[in-house]
């Protein structure tokens, strides 16, 4: 019960992350009175950066792909040091 818990918490960290990203680039007034809904499903990650950088692109490349006008594309990436301690 704690690890789903975690899960969500973590799920929802992301879809925040994912949405920050993407709604200023979406041109809303476009459609005043509708809802867009974004479903991402993660086959596997190795961490929640890669997967908010990986998400982003993804939807926002869907959002275009439907025609959904946007001001530009969202770009996103993530790195890692192996320096880091």
């Amino acid at each position: 019960m704690i690890e789903n818990r975690r899960q969500d918490a973590e799920d929802r960290s992301i879809a925040m992350a994912v949405h920050q990203a993407i709604v200023a680039s979406v041109r809303l007034e476009t459609f005043p009175k509708a809802t867009i809904d974004i479903f991402i499903t993660v086959l596997e990650t190795d961490g929640m950066e890669g997967c908010v950088a990986a998400g982003s692109v993804a939807a926002s490349t869907a959002l275009v792909d439907a025609g959904i006008e946007v001001l530009g594309l969202v770009v996103s990436c993530s790195a890692v040091s192996p320096y880091c301690i």
